[in-house]
Protein backbone atom coordinates (compact mmCIF):
# COMPACT_ATOMS: atom_id res chain seq x y z
CA UNK A 1 0.00 0.00 0.00
CA UNK A 2 1.52 3.68 -0.78
CA UNK A 3 1.85 5.70 2.32
CA UNK A 4 0.04 8.72 1.83
CA UNK A 5 1.06 11.59 4.34
CA UNK A 6 -0.49 14.96 4.36
CA UNK A 7 2.36 17.78 3.76
CA UNK A 8 1.48 20.23 6.15
CA UNK A 9 1.29 19.37 9.89
CA UNK A 10 -0.01 20.89 12.98
CA UNK A 11 0.44 20.37 16.97
CA UNK A 12 -2.24 22.04 18.50
CA UNK A 13 -2.08 21.77 22.48
CA UNK A 14 -5.05 22.43 25.16
CA UNK A 15 -4.42 23.61 28.65
CA UNK A 16 -6.59 22.02 31.33
CA UNK A 17 -8.04 25.27 32.67
CA UNK A 18 -9.27 25.85 28.84
CA UNK A 19 -11.12 22.59 28.78
CA UNK A 20 -12.52 22.62 32.11
CA UNK A 21 -15.28 25.33 33.53
CA UNK A 22 -16.27 25.31 37.48
CA UNK A 23 -14.59 21.43 37.94
CA UNK A 24 -16.82 20.41 35.09
CA UNK A 25 -16.11 19.67 31.02
CA UNK A 26 -16.86 23.10 29.04
CA UNK A 27 -18.02 21.63 26.18
CA UNK A 28 -18.57 25.31 24.01
CA UNK A 29 -14.74 25.51 24.29
CA UNK A 30 -14.02 21.84 23.19
CA UNK A 31 -16.60 22.32 20.22
CA UNK A 32 -15.29 24.92 19.09
CA UNK A 33 -11.72 23.65 19.05
CA UNK A 34 -13.15 20.36 16.97
CA UNK A 35 -14.95 22.66 14.85
CA UNK A 36 -11.89 24.63 14.03
CA UNK A 37 -9.36 21.28 13.70
CA UNK A 38 -12.31 19.74 11.02
CA UNK A 39 -11.80 23.21 9.07
CA UNK A 40 -8.07 22.75 8.94
CA UNK A 41 -8.23 19.49 8.05
CA UNK A 42 -10.87 20.41 4.98
CA UNK A 43 -7.61 22.84 4.21
CA UNK A 44 -5.27 20.07 3.89
CA UNK A 45 -3.68 20.47 7.23
CA UNK A 46 -2.88 17.29 9.52
CA UNK A 47 -3.61 17.83 13.40
CA UNK A 48 -2.21 16.43 15.91
CA UNK A 49 -4.14 17.80 19.15
CA UNK A 50 -2.49 17.56 22.58
CA UNK A 51 -4.86 17.74 25.62
CA UNK A 52 -4.67 17.86 29.26
CA UNK A 53 -7.80 18.07 31.59
CA UNK A 54 -7.49 13.97 33.10
CA UNK A 55 -6.21 14.81 36.31
CA UNK A 56 -8.19 17.95 36.61
CA UNK A 57 -11.58 15.81 35.51
CA UNK A 58 -10.69 13.20 37.97
CA UNK A 59 -10.33 15.89 40.75
CA UNK A 60 -13.67 17.34 40.34
CA UNK A 61 -14.90 13.72 40.34
CA UNK A 62 -13.51 12.75 43.58
CA UNK A 63 -14.83 16.22 44.94
CA UNK A 64 -10.83 17.40 45.14
CA UNK A 65 -9.07 20.40 45.05
CA UNK A 66 -5.29 21.15 43.76
CA UNK A 67 -3.03 21.66 46.60
CA UNK A 68 0.46 22.34 46.19
CA UNK A 69 1.27 18.94 48.54
CA UNK A 70 -0.73 16.51 45.90
CA UNK A 71 0.66 13.56 45.92
CA UNK A 72 1.63 11.58 42.67
CA UNK A 73 -1.03 8.89 43.69
CA UNK A 74 -3.42 11.14 44.06
CA UNK A 75 -2.53 12.49 40.98
CA UNK A 76 -2.06 9.22 39.03
CA UNK A 77 -5.94 8.16 40.55
CA UNK A 78 -7.68 10.99 39.28
CA UNK A 79 -5.97 10.54 35.70
CA UNK A 80 -7.39 6.89 36.02
CA UNK A 81 -10.73 8.74 36.41
CA UNK A 82 -10.45 11.39 33.87
CA UNK A 83 -8.83 10.11 31.03
CA UNK A 84 -11.90 8.44 29.81
CA UNK A 85 -13.71 11.82 30.65
CA UNK A 86 -11.49 13.49 28.52
CA UNK A 87 -11.82 11.49 25.71
CA UNK A 88 -15.69 11.26 25.75
CA UNK A 89 -15.45 15.95 25.78
CA UNK A 90 -13.48 15.26 22.65
CA UNK A 91 -15.73 12.58 21.46
CA UNK A 92 -18.78 14.24 21.70
CA UNK A 93 -17.77 17.69 20.90
CA UNK A 94 -16.52 16.42 17.37
CA UNK A 95 -19.03 17.30 14.15
CA UNK A 96 -20.77 15.08 12.87
CA UNK A 97 -18.76 12.53 10.27
CA UNK A 98 -15.64 13.28 12.72
CA UNK A 99 -13.53 10.86 15.17
CA UNK A 100 -10.85 11.02 17.65
CA UNK A 101 -8.50 8.28 18.59
CA UNK A 102 -6.53 8.64 21.68
CA UNK A 103 -2.59 8.17 21.68
CA UNK A 104 -1.26 7.48 25.42
CA UNK A 105 2.55 8.50 25.38
CA UNK A 106 4.22 6.67 28.08
CA UNK A 107 8.31 7.32 29.46
CA UNK A 108 9.37 3.77 27.13
CA UNK A 109 8.44 5.79 24.33
CA UNK A 110 9.64 9.01 25.16
CA UNK A 111 12.22 9.81 27.97
CA UNK A 112 13.42 12.64 29.49
CA UNK A 113 12.40 15.30 26.93
CA UNK A 114 14.46 12.93 24.24
CA UNK A 115 13.42 9.74 22.23
CA UNK A 116 15.12 6.37 23.58
CA UNK A 117 17.04 5.03 20.83
CA UNK A 118 14.66 1.82 20.13
CA UNK A 119 11.96 3.96 19.67
CA UNK A 120 14.08 6.02 16.88
CA UNK A 121 15.56 2.67 15.52
CA UNK A 122 11.77 0.97 15.40
CA UNK A 123 10.76 4.55 13.30
CA UNK A 124 10.46 2.17 9.98
CA UNK A 125 8.74 -0.64 11.75
CA UNK A 126 4.78 -1.05 12.57
CA UNK A 127 5.59 -1.84 15.99
CA UNK A 128 7.81 1.36 16.67
CA UNK A 129 5.43 4.26 17.91
CA UNK A 130 5.85 6.19 14.69
CA UNK A 131 5.09 3.19 12.46
CA UNK A 132 1.93 2.60 14.21
CA UNK A 133 0.93 6.24 13.88
CA UNK A 134 1.63 6.10 10.32
CA UNK A 135 -0.62 3.36 10.09
CA UNK A 136 -3.14 4.93 11.80
CA UNK A 137 -3.04 7.60 9.20
CA UNK A 138 -3.19 4.91 6.40
CA UNK A 139 -5.66 3.31 7.87
CA UNK A 140 -7.83 6.81 8.03
CA UNK A 141 -6.98 7.33 4.54
CA UNK A 142 -8.07 4.03 3.13
CA UNK A 143 -11.23 4.01 5.23
CA UNK A 144 -12.10 7.65 4.01
CA UNK A 145 -13.00 8.24 8.17
CA UNK A 146 -11.79 11.61 9.40
CA UNK A 147 -10.03 10.87 13.26
CA UNK A 148 -8.08 13.47 15.14
CA UNK A 149 -5.39 11.61 17.18
CA UNK A 150 -5.49 13.23 20.10
CA UNK A 151 -2.26 12.43 22.46
CA UNK A 152 -1.80 12.70 26.39
CA UNK A 153 0.95 11.80 28.51
CA UNK A 154 0.24 8.09 29.74
CA UNK A 155 -0.38 9.81 33.53
CA UNK A 156 -1.51 6.79 35.67
CA UNK A 157 2.02 4.55 34.14
CA UNK A 158 4.29 7.46 35.49
CA UNK A 159 6.02 7.77 38.83
CA UNK A 160 7.55 11.06 39.94
CA UNK A 161 7.93 12.10 35.91
CA UNK A 162 4.21 12.56 36.41
CA UNK A 163 5.73 15.67 37.55
CA UNK A 164 9.16 16.02 36.04
CA UNK A 165 7.70 14.60 32.22
CA UNK A 166 4.47 14.90 32.31
CA UNK A 167 3.77 18.50 31.32
CA UNK A 168 1.97 18.45 28.03
CA UNK A 169 3.13 21.58 26.87
CA UNK A 170 6.56 19.81 26.50
CA UNK A 171 4.56 16.77 25.09
CA UNK A 172 3.26 19.08 22.15
CA UNK A 173 6.55 20.53 21.62
CA UNK A 174 8.40 17.56 21.48
CA UNK A 175 5.45 16.26 18.87
CA UNK A 176 6.10 19.22 16.51
CA UNK A 177 9.63 18.64 16.52
CA UNK A 178 10.03 15.01 16.35
CA UNK A 179 6.54 14.07 13.87
CA UNK A 180 6.89 16.62 11.69
CA UNK A 181 10.32 15.27 11.34
CA UNK A 182 9.54 11.23 11.17
CA UNK A 183 5.84 10.71 10.01
CA UNK A 184 5.69 13.92 7.57
CA UNK A 185 9.22 13.18 6.36
CA UNK A 186 10.23 16.86 6.86
CA UNK A 187 12.36 18.44 9.47
CA UNK A 188 9.71 19.90 11.80
CA UNK A 189 5.99 20.36 11.95
CA UNK A 190 4.65 23.42 10.28
CA UNK A 191 3.22 25.27 13.32
CA UNK A 192 2.64 24.90 16.96
CA UNK A 193 -0.36 26.52 18.65
CA UNK A 194 -0.57 26.19 22.47
CA UNK A 195 -3.92 27.34 23.47
CA UNK A 196 -4.18 28.49 26.90
CA UNK A 197 -6.44 30.88 29.41
CA UNK A 198 -4.94 33.89 28.69
CA UNK A 199 -4.38 36.21 25.36
CA UNK A 200 -0.84 35.55 25.19
CA UNK A 201 2.40 36.82 26.31
CA UNK A 202 1.48 39.93 28.62
CA UNK A 203 4.06 42.68 29.32
CA UNK A 204 1.80 42.98 32.68
CA UNK A 205 -0.37 40.78 33.75
CA UNK A 206 -3.34 42.73 34.88
CA UNK A 207 -3.27 44.72 31.11
CA UNK A 208 -4.81 42.59 28.77
CA UNK A 209 -3.99 45.01 25.94
CA UNK A 210 0.16 44.67 26.91
CA UNK A 211 0.10 41.42 24.95
CA UNK A 212 3.68 41.16 22.95
CA UNK A 213 2.49 39.70 19.35
CA UNK A 214 5.67 38.26 18.16
CA UNK A 215 9.20 36.89 19.79
CA UNK A 216 11.70 36.47 18.21
CA UNK A 217 14.09 32.95 18.94
CA UNK A 218 17.23 33.94 20.44
CA UNK A 219 20.34 31.33 19.95
CA UNK A 220 20.03 27.82 21.38
CA UNK A 221 21.79 27.69 24.11
CA UNK A 222 20.27 30.83 25.70
CA UNK A 223 16.58 29.64 25.91
CA UNK A 224 16.30 28.75 29.47
CA UNK A 225 18.20 31.88 30.51
CA UNK A 226 16.04 33.71 28.05
CA UNK A 227 12.57 32.36 29.02
CA UNK A 228 13.44 32.34 32.45
CA UNK A 229 14.35 36.25 32.26
CA UNK A 230 11.06 36.78 32.05
CA UNK A 231 10.18 35.40 34.97
CA UNK A 232 13.31 37.01 37.13
CA UNK A 233 12.54 40.63 35.90
CA UNK A 234 8.44 40.24 36.30
CA UNK A 235 8.26 41.68 32.23
CA UNK A 236 5.94 38.84 31.96
CA UNK A 237 3.21 37.69 34.34
CA UNK A 238 0.86 34.53 33.28
CA UNK A 239 -1.34 33.21 35.52
CA UNK A 240 0.84 31.20 37.70
CA UNK A 241 -0.06 32.64 41.03
CA UNK A 242 -3.81 31.62 40.22
CA UNK A 243 -4.22 28.62 38.54
CA UNK A 244 -6.65 25.92 38.94
CA UNK A 245 -5.70 22.76 37.00
CA UNK A 246 -3.00 22.97 35.08
CA UNK A 247 0.81 22.82 35.52
CA UNK A 248 2.49 24.98 32.57
CA UNK A 249 2.68 27.74 33.49
CA UNK A 250 3.46 31.07 31.06
CA UNK A 251 7.25 30.70 31.26
CA UNK A 252 7.10 26.96 29.94
CA UNK A 253 5.04 27.54 27.07
CA UNK A 254 7.57 30.54 26.44
CA UNK A 255 10.17 28.11 26.72
CA UNK A 256 8.66 24.97 24.19
CA UNK A 257 7.40 27.66 22.27
CA UNK A 258 11.04 29.37 21.42
CA UNK A 259 12.59 26.02 21.30
CA UNK A 260 9.61 25.03 18.47
CA UNK A 261 10.59 28.08 16.89
CA UNK A 262 13.96 27.14 16.55
CA UNK A 263 13.67 23.63 14.98
CA UNK A 264 11.56 25.44 12.66
CA UNK A 265 8.36 25.37 13.84
CA UNK A 266 6.44 28.66 13.82
CA UNK A 267 4.52 28.74 17.41
CA UNK A 268 1.57 30.56 19.00
CA UNK A 269 0.53 31.03 22.27
CA UNK A 270 -3.11 31.99 22.06
CA UNK A 271 -6.60 32.37 24.04
CA UNK A 272 -8.52 28.96 23.33
CA UNK A 273 -11.92 31.01 24.12
CA UNK A 274 -10.86 33.45 21.58
CA UNK A 275 -13.14 33.35 18.43
CA UNK A 276 -11.69 30.99 15.55
CA UNK A 277 -8.20 31.70 16.94
CA UNK A 278 -6.83 28.41 15.08
CA UNK A 279 -8.25 29.30 11.68
CA UNK A 280 -7.53 32.94 11.88
CA UNK A 281 -3.95 32.08 12.77
CA UNK A 282 -3.37 29.00 10.50
CA UNK A 283 -5.75 29.86 7.39
CA UNK A 284 -5.78 33.21 7.06
CA UNK A 285 -2.34 33.89 9.02
CA UNK A 286 -3.70 36.66 11.43
CA UNK A 287 -1.73 37.85 14.23
CA UNK A 288 -3.26 36.07 17.23
CA UNK A 289 -1.82 35.76 20.64
CA UNK A 290 1.93 35.88 20.78
CA UNK A 291 3.72 34.24 18.21
CA UNK A 292 7.36 33.13 18.22
CA UNK A 293 9.46 32.89 15.15
CA UNK A 294 13.37 32.52 14.29
CA UNK A 295 15.38 35.71 13.95
CA UNK A 296 15.02 39.47 14.85
CA UNK A 297 13.91 40.81 17.95
CA UNK A 298 11.11 41.54 20.89
CA UNK A 299 8.28 43.48 19.26
CA UNK A 300 6.38 45.31 21.62
CA UNK A 301 2.73 46.41 21.44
Amino acid sequence: MTREVLNKTIVVKVGSDSITKNGKPDEEVARSIMQQIACLREHGYEVLLVTSGAVALGRAFFGLEKTPDESIETKKSCAIQGQPEVMKLWRDCSPAGHGVGQILVDRQALSHGQYDSKVIDDIGNTSGLYGTIQRFRELQSSSKRRTTAVFNWNDPCHGEELDKLGDNDDLAGLLAREFGNHISKKRHADALVLLTDVDGVRMQFDHPDSVIREIFAPDIHDINEYSDRFRRTDLVIGPTQDRHNGSGEIVTKIRVALHAALHGTESTIANAREERALERRIIERKLVGTVCRTHGRIRLP
